[in-house]
């Protein structure tokens, strides 16, 4: 599906984008409200518009980002856990957000529901365990600096960038 873009002739379309934006507390400041209304027009220009935020509270907040054209999603990446793996910690976390993306549950960590018993189980493995946390402990620094490096980093963003720049010229 093609968007007509503001102010170009009928005959001109514009792909359609999809965007995200990131954004760590969507309150209703006047940072916000500038994000609110991007994210609204392009939503009205026919692009397909994702807000991800680490705190969204839904009675304190601009009524479009609750019932608007856009999704927000509250999302939390969390440093925390690849801190810990690079330092070759086995992590426990909840099976929510950030962590699923960086925690391999049972081979660098454990990832669980966010209950007390959940966490006790997970705590008492690595326990009762020595062994068990210390090889966790060594493949959770392997995938840190494997998937999460400054190397892999910019490896990844100069192919999005090339990709991008290719696209362009075609």
């Amino acid at each position: 599906m093609a968007a007509v873009a503001a102010g170009e002739p009928s005959g001109t379309r514009m792909k359609r984008l999809e965007v995200a934006v990131i954004h760590p507390d969507l309150g209703i400041g006047g940072a916000e409200r500038l994000i609110v209304d991007a994210a609204c027009q392009l939503a009205a220009h026919g692009h397909d518009v994702h807000i991800f935020t680490s705190h969204h509270d839904k009675n304190r907040c601009f009524e479009e980002t609750v019932s608007g054209p856009f999704q927000v999603k509250d999302e939390h990446f969390g440093i925390v856990p690849l801190e810990a793996m690079a330092a070759y910690k086995p992590v426990i976390a909840c099976n929510s957000g950030g962590p699923v993306e960086t925690v391999i549950n049972e081979e660098t960590g454990f990832l669980c529901d966010p209950s007390a018993p959940e966490f006790s189980k997970a705590m008492l493995k690595l326990v009762n365990d020595h062994d068990l946390a210390v090889k966790m402990g060594k493949q959770a620094r392997d995938h840190v600096v494997q998937k999460f490096s400054t190397k892999t980093f910019g490896d990844l963003l100069n192919s999005y960038v090339l990709n991008v720049y290719h696209q362009r010229i075609e």
